[in-house]
């Protein structure tokens, strides 16, 4: 009755080793038949883990996943986007070991350069060129 597909394929590195499994959920399924449990368990964890997505569920069992199914996408965004900030932030410390590319922060806006530079000898330090800052 339950045919499995899978969402993303191997190579592209959306599986998980973990996930997180609410008492709600567990609480709707302790309701179904054990055969329905058995399904519902399945179909969770695999699509949660490896992001199968399955094709056709009894509808008891459609709807337990239909509920779970939210906070499990919300999940692996966040993981997968922290993964990518992670890789992210490894490639930039790379790349000040090599002396390559280096990201600078942002400079934040600051009350007292405006004082300095909003002062009646505004104009002392222009040399003709625009400011990089502005």
């Amino acid at each position: 009755m339950k045919k499995i597909t899978k969402k993303t394929d191997e190579k592209s590195g959306n599986k998980r080793d973990s996930f997180v499994f609410y008492r709600s959920c567990f609480e709707a399924i302790e309701t179904l038949s054990k055969k329905n449990k058995l399904i519902a368990f399945e179909t969770i964890v695999r699509y949660a883990l490896d992001q199968e997505m399955p094709e056709s569920l009894p509808s008891n069992v459609l709807g337990i996943f239909m509920m779970a199914q939210p906070n499990i996408d919300s999940a692996n965004k966040k993981y997968f986007n922290r993964l990518k900030g992670k890789a992210q932030k490894k490639k930039d410390c790379d790349e000040q070991e090599f002396g390559e590319c280096i990201r600078l922060p942002e400079k934040k806006h600051n009350v007292k350069d405006d004082e300095f530079l909003g002062g009646e000898n505004d104009d002392c330090f222009d040399d003709g060129e625009p400011d990089e800052f502005e």
